[in-house]
């Protein structure tokens, strides 16, 4: 026996209709449960070979369950002994499934319209699904809709309730294709999409998000990991970075590098150097990621065979000053000085032409320190 429940139909109308109609029992060996009527699922299968519930009708719908409050279809795959399936009081011998299979627990496929299409009552989710080791609900359409969810309701694993999202998983979303959501998409592990993706809604990921295509939200977007898009990224609203810099990559001249903070210069192998002369006009930047101001923004990053430094072009970073000839005041102009890898007051505005750093946001008495400066090159 490889399906738990296996029925066709090509009449027009449900292969299996499921109301709770009668007690049923499922049990594994030495560990029987009985479900009452009245309270219990519309159909539990449990499939250790193959597919929990194979349903085809050719011209009308695979499977229709309803429950009255319980659930309406709750499907199994993969469980670790052999599942014994029987009902009360039935003279046919009951079903029994051997040997454990990887695959899906709720498998569905459609030629030509929806393989699932599910709606929240307003008191639950439309799909809840979870997988132990393999996609918890796995859809295939040839040219409809993989897996149709519609939100709006409540969550009843939310304390207070809160409003569901149309698709919610607590562990990773897979999706081989596009992915169209007019709600919202909740994803409590990473969200892995080859197509595009479209979010009507907000979406909130936990884990990382890695799209093989476009994407598109039109609400807000929180990735609590890292998030990698191949294709082009749109958003109709605001984009916010939490941190200060706008920065760029660049080869940097010595086997360690620079350390951040640095005042660079463009060299002549085309590679930067920590600055080492006053009023130098190939004055780039400030090595980023010094203090409290990380890159916000990081351009350029690739691959190299020299060491590469993420330099601030625009915005806040901490800069190493030597203010032992004069010293620093808030919103005095910085330049290169003698000390390497150090900025300076401008004092001389003349040979402060095409050599400004930027503008202190600090002063610094006397010394060298590490200050907050807002990069500005002039």
């Amino acid at each position: 026996m490889a399906n738990g429940i296996f029925d066709s139909n090509v009449a027009g109308t449900p292969a299996v209709s499921a109301a709770g109609t009668r007690p049923f029992q499922k049990s594994l060996p030495g560990d029987p449960v009985h479900v009452p009527h009245g309270s219990a699922d519309g159909i539990d299968a449990t499939s250790e070979t193959a597919t929990a519930v194979s349903a085809s009708s050719g011209t009308g719908i695979g499977v229709i369950a309803v429950s009255g409050n319980a659930i309406g279809l709750y499907a199994a795959c993969g469980l670790p002994r052999p599942v014994v399936i029987s009902f009360p009081g039935d003279p046919d011998p009951p079903i029994v499934i051997p040997t454990p299979n990887p695959d899906p627990t709720l498998p569905a496929l459609s030629p030509s319209q929806t393989a699932i299409y599910a709606e929240g009552d307003g008191s639950s989710a439309g799909v809840i699904a979870s997988g132990a080791t393999g996609p918890a609900v796995f859809a295939i359409s040839e040219s409809g809709i993989g897996v149709h969810a519609v939100g709006g309701g409540t969550s009843p694993t939310s304390s207070p309730p809160v409003e569901t999202a149309a698709i919610f998983a607590e562990g990773d979303a897979q999706v081989n294709g596009n992915h169209a959501v007019t709600g919202d998409v909740q994803v409590g592990g990473n969200h892995a999409v080859t197509g595009d993706v479209q979010v009507g809604g907000n979406q909130t990921v936990t884990g990382d998000v890695q799209v093989g295509g476009n994407q598109t939200v039109t609400g807000d977007v929180q990735v609590g990991g890292n998030q990698t898009v191949t294709g082009t990224v749109t958003v109709a609203q605001d984009i916010l970075l939490i941190n200060a810099d706008c920065a760029e990559e660049f080869d940097v001249a010595g086997p360690a590098g620079a350390g951040p903070g640095t005042v660079m210069v463009i060299g002549d192998d085309q590679a930067l150097h920590p600055s080492c002369e006053p009023y130098d006009r190939r004055v780039a930047g400030v090595v980023s990621g010094a203090g409290e101001y990380k890159s916000a923004l990081v351009l350029d990053r690739r691959a190299s065979s020299r060491p590469r430094s993420p330099v601030a072009l625009v915005g806040k970073v901490c800069c190493k000053v030597d203010a032992e000839q004069e010293p620093v005041r808030v919103g005095d102009l910085l330049t290169t000085s003698p000390t390497p890898g150090h900025a300076m007051r401008a004092s001389d505005r003349d040979r402060a032409f095409g050599a400004v750093i930027g503008k202190a946001l600090q002063p610094l008495a006397g010394g060298r320190g590490l200050i907050a400066i807002l990069v500005a090159l002039q």
